[in-house]
């Protein structure tokens, strides 16, 4: 409110004049609602249950061969680089404990 005051109605301020402290939502930007990681793991694994189960299904109507459909992965992303599509970080310290183990 004040803005428009100086600004527009009064002109006490220049319009480009900076704007000390803004908390304003910028429209350009879509808010993000952060979500919990078991409900990010239930709707992943909706998704892929229904991918899955469409996968099968066309497999099953089609002559296909269903060892080799269940050779390839049929998620978006392998879990094992990824969480939630983002891939995993990690340190180098990380390995060293899986190295020694091996050896």
């Amino acid at each position: 409110m004040s803005f428009m005051q100086e600004r527009l109605t009064s002109q006490v301020k220049a319009i480009s004049e900076a704007i000390p402290r803004n908390n304003v939502y910028i429209f350009n930007e879509p808010m993000t609602k952060s979500t919990s990681n078991v409900r990010k793991d239930v709707i992943m694994l909706k998704n892929e249950a229904s991918l899955f189960s469409r996968l099968y299904i066309s497999c099953q109507n089609r002559v296909s061969d269903l060892n080799q459909f269940f050779k390839h992965e049929n998620q978006s992303f392998p879990p094992s680089l990824s969480s939630y599509g983002q891939l995993r970080q990690g340190k180098k310290s990380d390995l060293l404990g899986v190295w020694s183990r091996a050896h």
